[in-house]
């Protein structure tokens, strides 16, 4: 009897930490590769992870709903800023820099996240930063996503 409350409590705790819970995102960068001989201006935003500098050419910034409320765009001279005026305003200015609308993202455990009900594999989940890192299709591409 004691075996079976032991392996019933067990089963049931393995269960809940694998239960995803949602985090509130604060923004998500995508990011490219710097490769040697790229040149960066002075204004370029960028970070290092791993020992490999990236060049931040979207940033979008959610409110705590998940709705995007500003994206930091790059361009030939600096970063061209869009608010949600514009996003209501454009409409295709969402679908033309690959902004996404509205996020959902969910730690599942310390490899995988679902972000807007798609699981992904994680590269990192730096909890005490609370930054995630992923590539999707593109290993010079890197997405961060700050959280709360």
């Amino acid at each position: 009897m004691i075996k079976l409350i032991f392996i019933f409590t067990f089963g049931w705790l393995s269960i809940c930490n694998d239960t995803p819970y949602k985090v509130q995102v604060i923004d998500k960068a995508t990011a490219i590769k710097v490769k040697p001989g790229y040149y960066l201006k002075d204004d370029d935003s960028t970070f290092v992870y791993k020992g490999s500098k990236y060049f931040i050419e979207v940033k979008e910034v959610f409110d705590e709903r998940g709705n995007i409320i500003r994206a930091y765009v790059a361009g030939d001279v600096g970063y061209s800023i869009y608010t949600q005026h514009e996003f209501c305003k454009y409409k295709n200015l969402l679908n033309e820099y690959s902004l996404t609308k509205v996020i959902d993202v969910k730690l599942i455990d310390n490899h995988s996240i679902l972000v807007n009900g798609h699981k992904i594999m994680t590269k990192e989940i730096d909890k005490a930063k609370k930054e995630i890192y992923y590539n999707l299709k593109s290993r010079d591409t890197l997405y961060r996503i700050t959280y709360r």
